[in-house]
């Protein structure tokens, strides 16, 4: 939480990760062990086909928004009911949450939280608010949520591609790979780890403190 003030509010988003090339790496899988016309060509066709499938997905939802906000939108929906809700006029409003008072604007679209302007989605003490005016909430999430945003961003195409030796030369000379020299051992396939990481696969054991019934003595076993 201590990183998300300095996260520009354009970005409507708190999402904090650096495993990102993780991720990739785990979805590319297999093919990176492949030749590299091989494997462009592998990524090219899931890439294509994931276009797609995302753009029909697309086509499909009821609501303006997708239905993943939708949900996330209706939890906050229900955790909102817990808030007190006074209205000071011109849909500006104070909201007690517990033992804590939050400001709210609609028209401005801002909570003394500043979940609201981080990430584009009405917060609990917003969601009370609308609640008490009654108002449809899906005004309230930002444009980049909706539905129409989401089958921009799938609605291009990767055009198929005919077969490598039936593609029209362009006249430059072929690069040919690097020569490989094979290096001693066998090849690494999984990452380095960090020193302070455990191995793969194994989950960290916790300690358990036992005691000694003659000498009263604490063991840590691990």
């Amino acid at each position: 939480m201590w990183a998300r003030h300095i996260i520009d509010s354009r970005c409507k988003s708190d999402h904090i990760t650096n495993n990102v090339t993780e991720s990739f790496n785990h979805w590319v899988g297999d093919d990176r062990k492949k030749p590299i016309m091989v494997m462009v060509e592998s990524l090219t066709c899931r890439i294509m086909g994931r276009l797609q499938r995302r753009f029909e997905k697309g086509s499909r939802f009821e609501f303006a928004t997708t239905p993943r906000i939708r949900k996330i939108v209706d939890m906050t929906m229900q955790d909102a009911k817990l808030c007190k809700v006074i209205d000071a006029g011109d849909d500006e409003f104070q909201v007690r949450d517990g033992f804590t008072t939050f400001a709210v604007n609609l028209r401005t679209r801002s909570c003394g939280c500043n979940y609201w302007s981080l990430c584009g989605l009405s917060c609990t003490h917003a969601c009370a608010c609308i609640s008490y005016k009654r108002y449809n909430v899906e005004r309230f999430c930002d444009f980049y949520y909706s539905n129409e945003i989401y089958c921009k961003i799938y609605q291009e195409m990767i055009h198929p591609m005919p077969e490598l030796n039936e593609r029209d030369r362009d006249g430059y000379p072929i690069v040919d790979p690097p020569k490989l020299k094979s290096l001693p051992g066998r090849p690494r396939t999984a990452r380095r780890r960090a020193a302070n990481e455990g191995r793969a696969g194994y989950a960290a054991r916790r300690k358990k403190v036992l005691h000694c019934e003659v000498w009263y003595l604490q063991i840590v076993w691990t």
